[in-house]
């Protein structure tokens, strides 16, 4: 015998089946919310990510020219395109990477901005005299009051001869290195602000974290930018004689990838240029290496080498309280134009290549994506509640008919009202020229 379910039963069944279904859909929204806020979340840290490791994370390239003769070894991230100038101010391009081998090309001898500057005003001594306190006149005046700012973005550098080792988290031997440039730069009566955030660990978001740093720094309208930093070269790499004894070199990098580059050349060439005068063998070079290394926010933003891991902290403190005067001495004019002086204007809001366009290129991108994820949110959110796809067409075809019908209803009124007086005045006026054409005609009659 067949026992009929209770009507209640069959109810209390269905609905319970109903429960069920509407419980589903709403776990398959929720899981559908949380897919596209992932999504969301990955392509946003891709908008603001880290900018890459432009450092090898172990062992160093050594670049060597058409006949094999080693011209720089250096633990900068390589490719080919990009260059180096030497001591001797002879250009090289990179052309091919074999493992630890990058192969280059000699391209021609440049003449260094701050050399080009001097041969124009050595016309005559007293109007060279008069050139060069001129420029110092005008760049002191308009943009060089500022502090230079001095910073690490690899602060746990350090040096181990000295240290033992070539990390340290809580901050490396490269700290007393950027006091020491810090140091002879307010000798000369030159304000400084220096960061000893290390901005650790030493990773891919390194230049994100003291990119934060030079914003901090750029409240202040600084007349110019270095971050220091030590290679991963061996100790031959960067030992010369300096001022009569043996000395550790700076290598001046400059990032190919942001808008700035060729303001940070002249820059790199200034400051070359005013070394070689100031201190022979301090600077061995300028590397044009990948990356933008936060140099789009400022044209005057310098990235120097003091030494490498393998050299003694000592060593590069005295090189960098050389470089600190250097540094002073560009700044007042001793191989300066106003050109260069001029560009640090408008320093925020630069677009372009590299890291995002400048700080409002990531302010604007991060807000379009900040208006995706809530307008995201509340599709999700409607579906969530709506229970069906047809319940979403319906609601969402409601929202159009309505909101977009209050709002250009007024639009489409005013439309229509002036489409229908300038209708009206059309019809007086044929009426107004029939009338004429028939008062024309009965006159001819009665003629």
């Amino acid at each position: 015998m067949r026992i009929k379910t209770p009507t209640i039963l069959k109810i209390h069944t269905a609905n319970s089946y109903d429960y069920l279904d509407h419980n589903s859909k709403v776990k398959t929204m929720i899981y559908i919310a949380f897919c596209f806020l992932f999504l969301i979340t990955s392509c946003f840290s891709g908008t603001l990510q880290a900018q890459p490791l432009y450092e090898r994370e172990e062992g160093y390239y050594t670049v060597v020219d058409e006949d094999d003769n080693t011209i720089l070894k250096t633990g900068r991230l390589l490719s080919p395109g990009n260059k180096y100038l030497n001591q001797d101010n002879e250009l090289y391009e990179i052309t091919e990477i074999s493992e630890d081998t990058a192969h280059a090309e000699f391209v021609e001898e440049i003449e260094l901005a701050g050399q080009q500057i001097e041969e124009e005003n050595q016309h005559d001594p007293l109007e060279d005299n008069f050139v060069k306190r001129d420029v110092v006149i005008t760049v002191q005046d308009e943009d060089n009051e500022g502090p230079v700012g001095i910073y690490h973005s690899h602060g746990a550098e350090s040096f181990v001869p000295s240290e033992g080792e070539e990390s340290i988290e809580e901050g490396g031997g490269i700290l007393e290195v950027g006091e020491s440039m810090a140091n002879s730069i307010e000798e000369e009566n030159v304000p400084v602000i220096w960061s000893q955030e290390t901005h650790v660990p030493h990773d891919a978001g390194a230049y994100d974290r003291s990119r934060r740093t030079v914003e901090e720094i750029m409240q202040e309208n600084p007349s110019a930018l270095i971050d220091v930093h030590r290679d991963a070269a061996p100790r031959e790499e960067y030992k010369a004689e300096i001022e009569g004894e043996e000395g550790v070199q700076v290598l001046l990098v400059i990032g190919q990838q942001q808008q700035n580059i060729q303001e940070t050349e002249e820059y790199a060439q200034r400051l070359k240029a005013t070394a070689d005068e100031m201190h022979p063998n301090l600077v061995k070079g300028i590397l044009y290496a990948e990356g933008n290394y936060n140099q789009d926010m400022h044209p005057r933003n310098i990235l120097a080498e003091i030494g490498s891991q393998e050299t003694t902290r000592e060593g590069a403190e005295e090189s960098a309280e050389l470089f600190g005067s250097v540094v002073v001495e560009e700044l007042n004019g001793g191989n300066g134009d106003d050109d260069l002086n001029g560009a640090a204007g408008g320093l925020i809001n630069g677009g372009g290549a590299g890291n995002g366009g400048g700080i409002m290129g990531r302010i604007g991108s991060s807000i379009l994506w900040i208006i995706g994820a809530v307008v995201l949110g509340g599709i999700i959110f409607v579906a969530i509640n709506a229970g069906s796809f047809d319940d979403i067409k319906r609601k969402l075809s409601q929202f159009v008919s309505t909101e977009f019908a209050n709002y250009l209803g007024p639009l489409f009124k005013t439309k229509n009202k002036n489409e229908s007086n300038s209708d009206q005045k059309t019809d007086a006026k044929d009426k107004d020229h029939n009338s004429q054409n028939l008062d024309d005609r009965v006159e001819d009659d009665d003629s």
